[in-house]
């Protein structure tokens, strides 16, 4: 009977997108970094990313349970306060195609109470707060998505009636239909120019609720795989729900991923495409315990579509101040094979765990922002940046217009004086005893070379596109390109400052302004350089190798990571640079 159970399992597993071996996801430690705290400890609240990056909380409650009418961004290494037209207490966010950001409803009043009308809309150019047509009804917990035609699609309550509301482009928010049941934060996921789901597993009072699919145009939608595998909910963080969304909707690919989670406990990944939905073949199991505790995850995914990557982020219950982050690498399993599975985590932290709002930064890394420890009382203005795969300081650093108009002048005097010095040897060579020429010995001093012998070679003094290092580095330069090239230690998968600066025996800080100063790349684009360029010779010397083998031999964490990095580094895939050689 075992070795038919067995054999069962192993035929069945692999259909439903479980990994049939029972593997289990590698464990792997991150770096985690503490960025200035927000000016106003805050819960509940939303977060986007404005251009360049630059992220934006909006609302939620502070101190007290108190609903706070302000947004903060982050610039110029600390958090600026801006007013806004209303708090937004648990409201939505949605992120327009206009780039603009749309936030609606929330609490009506403090303590979480009550629900609300407003709708604003904010310009991250501008940084300013417009008002938008009011909502179709009263909502708190709410989402919403936004079809191809600019139509705004909303649903979702709190301790309310629910139902379906849109707001055409230039119109008002308008009942659209009713939903099958009510639910608090939603999915609702576009899947055509004018349709979309709209679905959860919560109900408008927190309770389970049978998993129905309602559809903006038609009636609900049969999906027995949700019978089995329930989506994780987003209920006490909020998301813009078009994070989970691994399709271009512009080319007519509506695709999404969910967190599902089975009454026995195991997780998979949701696959949705248009009306369809299945399970994501994994290469290991999602891990439903951490070190010390069961895993709680929060529900959204965060996509990642340049690099095919998505991420989930989670803590432990009860909570240990350890931070996990779940990375998919569902790219592989689009194309064919099963995506690899790692979990992250964190050195526990001051906090018993970080909630509160997500973002994915432009960097790969993951940023989250305040949260309450275990009530809505005393909520945190903490800010952490979790470094997966390591990464330098962040943001960037970015010259300011005083910085760069100080460097023209520096410029400009440093030109003036190279030519005051040519003209000084000018004149002494010019100046100089009149002898008969053919006895002058010429004076080395002020004879003026041959201008052929210093022409500057080009691949000599500009660094090529994947940044090779000036002729002469300083001394500690010397030491990290030494590390790299002759003990190629960018072969290490995960290498971080941190590895580097012990094994110099110096810290992270001279480490990154060494690379930077020296190369102008961060320490993550120096380190894949070197990985592009050993991918390079494998691939030249043994084209038959399979790029996942090249991948792993060069050092990079994931298939899909090494796709990404090739392309930003050459402007080419890895089988487009391969087929100029072949």
């Amino acid at each position: 009977m075992r070795k038919i159970l067995a054999f069962l399992l192993c035929a069945v597993l692999p259909a439903v997108g479980l990994s049939a071996a029972g593997d289990t996801a590698p464990l792997v430690k991150m770096e985690t970094e503490r960025l200035p705290d927000l000016n106003i400890p805050r819960s509940a609240h939303v977060m986007a990313l404005g251009p360049g990056g630059e992220p934006v909380v909006f609302g939620g409650h502070t101190t007290g349970f108190v609903p706070t009418q302000t947004a903060e961004y982050f610039a110029d290494g600390a958090w600026h306060v801006l007013e806004m037209l209303y708090p937004h207490d648990w409201g939505f966010i949605l992120q327009l195609r206009s780039g603009r950001i749309a936030l609606g409803g929330g609490a009506g009043e403090a303590f979480g109470i009550g629900r609300s009308w407003g709708v604003e809309c904010y310009d991250p150019v501008s940084r300013t707060f417009s008002s938008l047509p009011i909502l179709d009804r009263r909502r708190s917990k709410a989402s919403a998505a936004e079809l191809e035609d600019g139509t705004i699609v909303v649903s979702g309550n709190w301790y309310d009636d629910d139902g379906i509301g849109i707001c055409l482009p230039g119109g008002t928010f308008e009942p659209a239909g009713a939903v099958s049941v009510g639910r608090e934060v939603p999915y609702i996921l576009p899947t055509g120019p004018a349709n979309a789901l709209i679905f959860n597993s919560l109900g408008n009072r927190g309770e389970e609720i049978p998993l129905t699919v309602d559809r903006l145009r038609g009636g609900p939608l049969e999906v027995p795989l949700l019978a089995e595998w329930r989506p994780v909910p987003m209920a006490e963080s909020h998301f813009d729900v078009s994070s989970c969304a691994i399709g271009d909707a512009a080319a007519g690919d509506y695709s999404y991923l969910l967190l599902g989670r089975r009454e026995d406990g195991r997780f998979a990944l949701i696959l949705v495409r248009g009306e369809a939905f299945s399970l994501l073949p994994l290469s290991a199991d999602i891990p439903a315990e951490g070190p010390g505790a069961p895993l709680t995850y929060y529900g959204p995914v965060m996509a990642d579509r340049a690099s095919r990557q998505a991420w989930v982020a989670g803590f432990e219950e009860p909570p240990t101040g350890r931070v996990f982050l779940l990375r998919i690498g569902y790219g592989e399993a689009l194309d064919g094979g099963e995506a690899p599975v790692t979990l992250f985590y964190s050195d526990p932290l001051r906090e018993k765990y970080v909630s509160g709002s997500w973002a994915l930064l432009p960097d790969g890394t993951l940023l989250a922002t305040g949260g309450m420890p275990r009530d809505n009382y005393n909520p945190f203005s903490s800010v952490y940046r979790f470094l997966p795969e390591g990464g330098e300081s962040w943001p960037p650093a970015q010259k300011s217009r005083l910085s760069w108009l100080l460097g023209l002048l520096c410029g400009i005097l440093t030109a003036g004086l190279a030519v005051f010095a040519g003209y000084r040897l000018r004149r002494r060579a010019v100046r100089a005893p009149r002898h008969d020429p053919a006895t002058v010995t010429p004076d080395p001093a002020v004879v003026m070379p041959d201008s052929a012998a210093v022409t500057p070679d080009p691949a000599a003094v500009m660094p090529d596109p994947i940044g090779h290092l000036p002729a002469e580095p300083p001394a500690l330069m010397t030491r990290i390109t030494a590390l790299m090239e002759e003990r190629q230690l960018y072969l290490q998968p995960g290498l971080s400052l941190r590895d580097v600066a012990q094994a110099l025996g110096t810290n992270v800080r001279y480490i990154s302004d060494s690379i930077n100063s020296s190369t102008g790349a961060s320490f993550s684009d120096y380190v894949n350089g070197y990985r592009v360029r050993h991918a390079q010779a494998l691939m030249k010397d043994r084209p038959s190798m399979p790029l996942s083998a090249v991948a792993t031999e060069s050092g990079f964490s994931s298939e899909s990571t090494f796709f990404r990095n090739f392309k930003v580094l050459t402007g080419k895939t890895p089988l487009q640079w391969l087929s100029e050689f072949s």
